[in-house]
């Protein structure tokens, strides 16, 4: 099972969902190592879009 790549609009959402502003910072990193990992059975992607319905 492959990673699904950290996009602008996945931050942007994360953001809008949890009222918060990441650092630039962080989001480099982020975007470096795509994403990373969380030891965590959930779809960022899939509960992300879910919210926009």
């Amino acid at each position: 099972m492959g990673s699904i790549p950290l996009t602008d609009e996945i931050v942007k959402k994360a953001e809008e969902i949890f009222k918060i502003k990441l650092p630039n910072s962080y989001l480099s990193i982020l975007k470096q190592q795509n994403g990373g990992q969380i030891c965590t059975n959930l779809n960022y992607e899939s509960y992300l879009l879910k919210q926009k319905e």
